[in-house]
């Protein structure tokens, strides 16, 4: 039994050191954040939903009023880290410029039926089913191959209050 303890401490170290390099970039920025564990996640893998059982480090976070999750997966290769989750309303999502991710892979859902992406590449038909959805809360997930993608989403989140002064 002590080795699989050591080979799981060995499996989940990768996670840690890279969610503690980015609890100490929020800290450096003075961006208040918490760390948890959370499982039961679903990550989508060739247009099918996986459900990880396993809980993963995700860093909790508030960037000039968007409420912001940072999570590195347990399971991960060259082009997946995991994942940041914006939380918005829907008068938010509707004001925010999605354009600014453009270069990154991101999906948005709803916050009951997140296996539904509103985002198909079209921004305006996108902010069409938001506002004719029933739902109030939405979530922009951004997949993450690397650190860099971090910082640079930090970055992004730190100016938005430069254009939505009433986020």
């Amino acid at each position: 039994m002590e080795k699989i303890i050591y080979q799981l401490n060995k499996f989940y170290q990768l996670a840690l050191d890279k969610i503690e390099q980015i609890k100490l970039l929020l800290n450096s920025k003075n961006l208040p954040c918490s760390m948890e564990f959370y499982n039961n996640h679903e990550i989508k893998i060739k247009n099918k939903f996986i459900q990880e059982k396993y809980p993963i480090p995700v860093i909790s976070s508030k960037i000039n009023n968007i409420a912001v999750d940072i999570a590195v997966d347990v399971a991960t290769d060259c082009d997946y880290l995991g994942f940041v989750d914006l939380i918005l309303s829907k008068q938010d999502i509707l004001k925010f410029d999605l354009i600014i991710f453009n270069n990154l892979q991101f999906s948005i859902f709803s916050d009951i039926n997140y296996q539904e992406d509103l985002y198909f590449g079209d921004i305006e038909k996108t902010k069409q089913n938001i506002e004719n959805s029933q739902e109030n809360l939405f979530h922009i997930e951004i997949n993450l191959k690397n650190f860099e993608q971090v910082l640079y989403i930090i970055n992004l989140l730190e100016k938005i209050n430069e254009k939505y002064s009433n986020f």
